[in-house]
């Protein structure tokens, strides 16, 4: 039922009746992998990201690049309403095959925030080490200490080794720097399993050149570090190093670099105060995170660093969640979410 009544707001009648109630802010969506059936690389399905880019030509949406948009509000003015921008995280090879050319089809400007070691080909990224190695080895068993904390997992079957790994991925992404790093060489030596120094096709990196031929179908680039850290995990110098370097490589190698920012993983717990003044002394104008809200100008300009704080939201294949993203219906949810049962918005 639940989703029937979610497919009205897919229904073009419907959404042209919700227009007048369209806020005048902008949802910025975020995604990171496109499914290639050429290299086996997991993701959005390309045909849905044709469509739901159809839906919003079909309807006139404005679709403006993340540049434009932080523009608007830095100059105080207000996103029409519906506006639409769209960014991509990571930097890989995918998105240059399936997602670039889809973008271009529809007159779609996309930003995709680069970990510039990653694009350099000097890494390969550290949770995709890990889904690696589950996926390659014989064992059927792990057994794991780092900081105090114990993981152990058995499996029968490769898709169950695999959720094993998406497991372990995640409890890593609240340990130091240096513990993950450890884990990875033990992981290796208990699954009897050694990752390649460079990432194999499903796992692959852009390279400049790609980011350089995506320049020509509207395709901008901001920095995501150089590795991929958990910020609020490292010290203050690696922090520096992570936000300057990414930077001045993406700037250095490509003419699309645009002064955004964008924080590994993105949630709050994920980067903190220091992260934000970082990330202001090396010359960016704003950056984003995965707080999933829309933006509208009067967060935007809420504080001094509220535009480093920018919200985006996930992006979603299925055309009535996606629909209801962008139609005004979310919008209203999350205004309902905010009032508290006697009607007066929480604090």
């Amino acid at each position: 039922m639940k989703h029937l009544l979610l497919a009205q707001f897919a229904r073009d009648p419907v959404v042209d009746l919700l227009r007048p109630v369209r806020p005048r802010a902008a949802t910025i969506f975020v995604f990171h992998r496109f499914a290639d059936p050429d290299t086996g690389s997991p993701g959005h399905d390309p045909a849905a990201l044709r469509r739901n880019l159809a839906f919003v030509r079909r309807h006139r949406l404005p679709v403006v690049s993340l540049a434009d948009l932080m523009a608007t509000l830095e100059a105080g003015n207000e996103p029409q309403p519906g506006t639409v921008a769209f960014t991509i995280d990571d930097g890989y090879a995918d998105f240059v095959r399936v997602a670039a050319p889809i973008f271009a089809e529809f007159d779609c400007p996309s930003t995709v925030f680069l970990v510039s070691g990653f694009v350099d080909g000097s890494i390969w990224l550290w949770w995709d080490q890990i889904e690696y190695m589950f996926g390659e080895t014989q064992r059927t068993q792990v057994a794991l200490d780092f900081e105090g904390r114990i993981f152990r997992a058995t499996w029968t079957t490769r898709a169950e080794a695999l959720t094993e790994a998406w497991r372990l991925a995640e409890i890593l992404e609240s340990v130091s720097d240096a513990s993950r790093q450890g884990m990875l060489i033990e992981l290796a030596t208990q699954l009897e399993v050694s990752p390649p120094a460079g990432a194999p096709a499903p796992f692959a990196a852009m390279t400049w050149d790609d980011a350089r031929r995506c320049e020509a179908m509207g395709v901008t680039f901001g920095p995501h570090t150089v590795t991929h850290p958990i910020l609020a995990r490292v010290d203050d110098a690696r922090a520096v190093f992570e936000v300057r370097e990414s930077w001045a490589r993406v700037r250095g190698q490509t003419a699309a670099a645009v002064p955004v920012f964008c924080y590994p993983n993105g949630s709050a717990s994920m980067f903190g105060e220091r992260d934000v003044q970082v990330v202001q002394a090396c010359g960016l104008r704003a950056a984003v995170t995965t707080t999933p809200r829309h933006v509208t100008r009067k967060q935007y300009m809420a504080a001094p660093d509220a535009r480093f704080l920018v919200p985006r939201l996930p992006y979603f294949d299925d055309l009535p969640h996606f629909a209801q993203m962008v139609s005004g219906v979310e919008w209203v949810k999350s205004i309902a979410r905010s009032m508290t049962p006697g009607g007066r918005r929480s604090r």
